[in-house]
């Protein structure tokens, strides 16, 4: 189905017709939205006059004299319409598809007035109720709904908001706009360009078309883009062989891998051998999975259909025994076929937050629709500027492109001279050459993870790591080859090069970043080689680099950047901040400047062999829609998804910063001089992203760009002119322009963005916040609340709404009102808020945002963990004193006397980060105890070095007579005296018995002048610090009531949405029936009537526990796991971590896993006897508790040599 939506701006003029004409007659849709057709009357002639044929139908909202008008035009041949609605704003059609599923489309035309657009929002709300579950609008809103949706906008207005309320509470889905970012245009010579089109539908229209795509056709007339929504996906093929993880859930697959490995033998070098076996094993698991494991898709049809054949026979009285076990049989398989899908969908999406069961198989098959449609490429911009969307064109262009990439252009020969190389010692030169063991091979697969996207030969290490015993020792003669001779095979080396869009603007093949897929038995040996490398790094890599390299961060960068613009613009320091972008980095390293950085820096002979034999082997395919195409060698560049090569990447990119040190040193360049002790910066890297500091001086910023091209010409790299940018610090405009201008590349503007975070504004501005907003509001579009559970929702907003402001909070204050808004955006999606109905939420959101210890779900309350963020910075401040950002700090700031912090610093302004980090240090310090050495830097008063807290706080009486209330500890103890303490006047009695019981506490307790003090961390046992111990800590502060359910709920295994169920039972939030009756009476529908019993009043603890159908369930699970204690009297009883922690080992985790399985069974039992109207009986429901049970421990550590069968049969013979 292809839809097409295009406001014309008019069809009256012939010229204007033609050119729509044409322009349909490319895009040839199924169905044609005009918007603005500016006539009163649409006739045939009219239709025919703008799209081509018979067979057309039509219906159309006239226009208002010249303004306005709608037509919806479809072809009778394709789409069959059977209803229609008009309205003041919009035209509907009802579309019936084969089967008799019906489905609606309504097309838009959005008032330009205030004043008409409360009644445009109410249409469209009322055709949401009236079209139903199933349906799409289209047209010209005439708002936008981002900032990003307006060229230059910096104000979000009120219909903006109205409009992303609307789509969030109607509960649209806004795709993404694949090839542009704007739809619309003044066309004048100062643009004004905003995104007014675009397509809006409902999860379930979703569902129908889940390969759906939103492009932008050619604007040939009208000032409108037209919009195109295609439903098919382009298909090139069949795709490679993909080893599938859930294969090894199979029993008995290990002793299939035995037995199929055996029969694939192979000759020839260890490498090619093995390769070869992987290959011939490959037909051994095609041909099992067809005729044993079976189509999973096939195999849950095949089952409903028995299941719904034994229930029609059952109603009809043809029952008996063989026919239960029968049914009970079916639906295990059933469930473990839905489980398998669930493994399948989520291997093929690589969803990193997600447990088996707390997303639906819908979720996934949703999300991979959109990442099919993200990396489809159907149309593509060729270098002459022409668009095509021939197969053969777009491969073409690829394969040319990246075999042209690949092609070494190097034809000179070079030298360099005079630079500081910072060679490693050949001690650690040796250590890399020396043979490869068994465990260093087998810690490479084990910290590989298992579902990641597999290369050419289609394994994933998952497969290594269950079927290690098997394939041990190929791979390891592998290794042994590899050592002594250097040489990869081709086979071992192939690579499918990805093309992952940089945009979805992206539309030509630059836009796209190719990275690596490549084999398993490849990716482990560069795993093994950079786990080698990782270590040597920080022997021989500048300060200046800060990625890869041990102990050095991504932030430390941003620190360094941002502390150097806010001291140079507020000490009035004059300079150029230039920052640099190379075109495809990694892909134009020359090999032999590779060879000879790691000759320079004293890398082994061996080693460089290896490292040669490991780039110079490669041969590449292009994966275009999920098709290989093409084959060629390399002659340069790194992989991107190579292990090896970022790690490489930096030893070529540490000359170029040595090559400015040189010129620093020689006055040829000159950066920004800060602080006390004039820190001299000039530039900052992180791979391949770097930030230049310039003196204001023409002559330094040429010589500086004379040196970065030097290093391109000798490297291989090139710069991309288009995306540097110059900017000033206190310079005059016309400067930076003249500047920018006679070095080639563009002039920036403040905010300069550095690492995805902005330098140069104020983090209290919201702008400054509106990218983390946006990106929160992206995914919960993408989400959409209906395709979860609670547990699901729950999972997503931890793993990622929780997580995106993170790497903002980790360096910047947080303003409490943006706080507000991230947390209500979280709060609205978990409890599926509609509007402002604030009866929906089912728990306070200051008790679900404490921490799971505390009784929270341990996501939100973002200002403590803003402040518990920033405290990582004290901690690391006196661990690192010699990193190049704390040198920096210390010399714009100062030390504190203490010897452990940073100072206050002369020149600081409240948009520097390290201010906020400031602020913090009261809340630091409440985790620190000082363990006494020397006593040179413990103060005596003020720091907690004995007991429960400081002597300021345990006496105060005390501290404020002291005559030293900042005396360190050394200071007021002498080696012959003891302690020797002065205050300021004579104490009372009652401070005298004070001061007894302060000198009692440190009577063992003296200097000792051979050891240095040491400050650790007290909140966690490793006596180091972590964000969460912190975090959990200041939380306590608010509210410390300590969980007494947080083991039995959280440390068991189990699918969130049944953790989150038990979570509400235990909160008493449940809605039955007496929790309605108090808070939403209107959706009560039985106040006081139990479905279960039909007799008693339905509360949480009798409809989960003392109803007479749970109560059976319970008593037959406690039974069968040999429950000993004393007889729960009441839920809690249940939940409570001391009653469930009465059984041990492998009996308490069935009981605890169990108990869960029995609340979500009870849960959905009782919901579906209320609105599905089917209900079950007890032996019913515990069969399906055993299969939650089984899926969730079968194959786990406990029960490893139980398999599904077992789990599923009585428990009481899992103890014999």
């Amino acid at each position: 189905m292809r839809i097409v939506s295009w406001n014309v701006r008019g069809i009256n003029a012939v010229t204007k017709r033609r050119e729509v004409k044409e322009e349909v007659r490319l895009m040839n849709p199924d169905i044609l939205v005009i918007q603005e057709t500016k006539k009163m009357v649409i006739d045939r002639w009219d239709i025919t006059s703008i799209w081509r044929g018979r067979f057309k139908e039509w219906v159309f909202l006239p226009a208002e004299g010249t303004k306005g008008g709608i037509v919806i035009v479809w072809d009778v041949r394709k789409v069959k319409v059977v209803n229609n609605i008009t309205g003041e704003f919009s035209i509907s059609i009802q579309v019936e598809e084969a089967g008799g599923v019906n489905w609606w489309l309504t097309g838009v035309y959005g008032p330009a007035s205030t004043r008409g657009r409360s009644r445009f929002w109410d249409e469209v709300a009322a055709l949401a109720g009236l079209c139903g579950p199933s349906w799409c609008i289209a047209g010209d809103f005439n708002v936008t709904r981002f900032l990003s949706e307006k060229l230059n906008s910096t104000r979000k207005t009120s219909c903006m908001v109205e409009f992303d309320r609307l789509i969030s509470d109607l509960e649209l889905i806004d795709p993404q706009l694949r090839n542009g970012k704007f739809t619309w245009s003044n066309l004048r010579i100062n643009p004004i360009c905003a995104r007014l089109d675009r397509f809006l539908y409902t999860k379930v229209w979703g569902e129908t078309f889940q390969e759906g795509r939103q492009v932008l056709g050619n604007r040939v007339t009208s000032d409108h883009f037209p919009v195109i929504f295609d439903t098919g996906y382009a298909r090139w093929g069949p795709t490679p062989f993909r080893f599938e993880n859930v294969w090894l859930s199979h029993r008995g697959f290990e002793h299939l891998v035995r037995d199929w490995w055996r029969l694939s033998e192979a000759e020839g070098g260890p490498g090619y051998k093995i390769m070869r076996k992987l290959g011939l094993f490959k037909e051994h698991l095609k041909q099992w999975n067809q005729e044993i494991f079976g189509n999973v898709q096939s195999m849950k049809n095949d089952k409903r259909r028995l299941i719904d054949h034994l229930d029609r026979e059952e109603a009809e009285g043809r029952w008996d025994a063989q026919k239960i076990a029968q049914r009970s049989a079916a639906k295990n398989d059933l469930d473990r076929a839905v489980l398998h899908e669930n493994r399948i969908a989520s291997q093929k999406l690589r969803v990193k937050w997600a447990k088996e069961g707390d997303a639906n198989t819908k979720f996934f098959h949703k999300m991979l629709g959109v990442r099919r449609n993200k990396n489809c490429i159907e149309r593509l911009c060729l270098a002459d500027g022409t668009f095509t969307e021939d197969h053969e064109r777009i491969k073409d262009a690829f394969v040319g492109f990246f075999q042209q990439l690949y092609t070494n252009e190097m034809e000179f020969s070079w030298e360099i001279e005079g630079i500081e190389w910072q060679a490693i010692s050949p001690m650690k030169a040796s250590e890399l050459e020396s043979p490869f063991t068994e465990a260093e091979v087998w810690k490479g697969i084990c910290n590989s993870e298992g579902d990641k996207a597999p290369g050419p030969d289609g394994y994933t290490f998952a497969f290594m790591k269950k079927c290690w015993g098997v394939l041990k020792q190929d791979v390891m003669a592998f290794f042994e080859d590899f050592h002594r001779n250097g040489v990869v095979n081709k086979k071992v080396n192939e690579t499918y090069i990805c093309l992952i869009p940089k945009g979805s603007q992206a539309g030509r093949v630059e836009d796209f970043r190719p990275i690596s897929l490549l084999t398993s038995l490849y990716k482990l040996l560069a795993k093994v080689l950079s786990d080698r490398l990782r270590g040597t790094l920080i022997h021989t890599v500048a300060c200046e680099q800060n990625a890869f390299v041990p102990n050095r961060q991504m932030l430390d960068s941003v620190l360094i950047a941002s502390e150097t613009i806010e001291h140079a613009t507020k000490s009035n320091m004059r300079g150029y901040v230039l920052k640099l972008d190379f075109a495809k980095a990694y892909d134009r390293v020359d090999w032999a400047f590779l060879d000879f950085v790691l000759k320079q820096k004293g890398f082994g002979e061996r080693w460089r062999k290896w490292i040669k034999g490991c780039v110079s082997s490669a041969n590449y395919s292009v994966m275009i829609n999920g098709r290989p195409r093409g084959k060629f060698r390399g002659e340069r560049g790194l992989r991107q998804g190579d292990p090896l090569s970022p790690f490489l990447f930096i030893l070529v990119a540490d000359v170029m910063g040595r090559m400015i040190d040189k010129a620093k040193l020689s006055g040829v360049v000159e950066g920004f001089r800060i602080g006390r002790d004039v820190t001299h910066i000039t530039h900052l890297f992180y791979a391949d992203d770097s930030l230049m500091f310039i003196k204001d001086s023409h002559r330094a910023v040429f010589n500086l760009m004379s040196i970065v091209n030097h290093f391109c010409s000798i490297s291989g790299l090139r710069l991309n002119m288009d995306k540097c940018n110059l900017l000033g610090i206190n310079i005059p405009v016309t400067q930076v322009v003249e500047t920018a201008n006679a070095i080639g590349c563009k002039i920036g503007g403040w905010p300069l963005t550095y690492l995805g975070l902005p330098l140069g504004r104020s983090p209290l501005s919201r702008t400054f916040w509106d990218p983390v907003l946006q990106k929160i509001a992206k995914r919960l579009d993408g989400w959409k609340r209906g395709f979860l559970s609670k547990g699901g929702r729950v999972t997503l907003i931890c793993s990622v709404l929780d997580a995106l402001p993170t790497y903002f909070l980790s360096l910047f204050r947080l303003p409490a009102g943006i706080a507000r808004q991230m947390e209500k955006m979280m709060r609205d999606f978990l409890w599926q808020r509609m509007n402002s109905d604030k009866s929906w939420a089912l728990v306070e959101w200051s008790q679900v945002s404490l921490p799971k210890k505390l009784g929270g779900l341990g996501f939100g309350n973002l200002m403590i963990r803003n402040r518990a963020l920033s405290c990582k910075w004290m901690w690391r401040f006196f661990r690192e004193e010699n990193s190049m950002w704390v040198r920096l700090i210390k010399s714009i700031y100062g030390m504190n006397l203490n010897g452990w912090d940073s100072g206050g610093g002369s020149i600081v302004t409240y948009s520097a980060p390290w201010r906020f980090v400031m602020d913090c240090h009261d809340d630091f310090c409440k985790g620190i105890f000082y363990e006494l050495g020397n006593g040179t830097r413990i103060a005596f008063w003020n720091d907690h070095w004995v007991g429960r807290r400081s002597f300021r706080e345990e006496f105060p009486g005390l501290y404020a007579l002291a005559s030293r209330k900042y005396a360190m500890v050394g200071e007021v103890f002498e080696e012959n005296q003891g302690w020797s303490l002065t205050f300021r006047r004579s104490l009372t009695a009652a401070l005298g018995l004070q001061l007894t019981a302060l000198l009692h506490s440190i009577t063992d307790k003296h200097p000792r002048p051979d050891q240095e003090d040491k400050r650790i961390w007290k909140w966690d046992t490793s006596k180091a610090f972590t964000v969460k111990s912190c975090f959990y800590n200041l939380c306590s502060e608010v509210s410390n009531v300590p969980c007494s359910v947080y083991k039995t709920i959280w440390k068991t295994p189990g699918t969130m949405k049944s953790r989150v169920l038990a979570w509400l039972v235990w909160k008493g939030k449940v809605n039955v029936a007496n929790v309605l009756q108090d808070r939403c009476p209107y959706l009560c529908i039985s106040p006081s009537w139990c479905v279960l019993c039909k007799r008693d009043n339905e509360t949480i603890d009798h409809v989960f526990f003392s109803c007479p159908l749970p109560h059976r369930i319970w008593l037959e699970m406690l039974n069968e796991v040999g429950w000993n204690g004393r007889m729960p009297s009441c839920l809690l009883d249940c939940l409570n971590d001391g009653e469930a922690h009465l059984l041990k080992g492998r009996k308490g985790t069935l009981w605890r896993v169990g108990m869960l399985a029995l609340l979500w069974n009870i849960w959905e039992e009782r919901n579906n006897r209320i609105f599905l109207g089917q209900d079950r009986d007890w032996e019913e429901i515990w069969e399906s508790i055993k299969r939650k049970v089984a899926t969730v421990l079968s194959g786990s550590k406990d029960f490893k040599e139980q398999g599904w069968t077992e789990l599923t049969g009585n428990w009481n013979r899992l103890w014999v």
